[in-house]
């Protein structure tokens, strides 16, 4: 359980980091196409 805890806690830690880089993404294409 141990082993298994560390990894989700980095899961909910990378998750929002790579939501913010697509939304960073998605803002550029469309301000390329505007």
């Amino acid at each position: 359980i141990r082993d298994i805890l560390p990894g989700q806690s980095m899961g909910f830690d990378f998750s929002p980091v790579v939501v913010f880089l697509l939304l960073g993404l998605l803002k550029r294409v469309l301000v390329s196409v505007l």
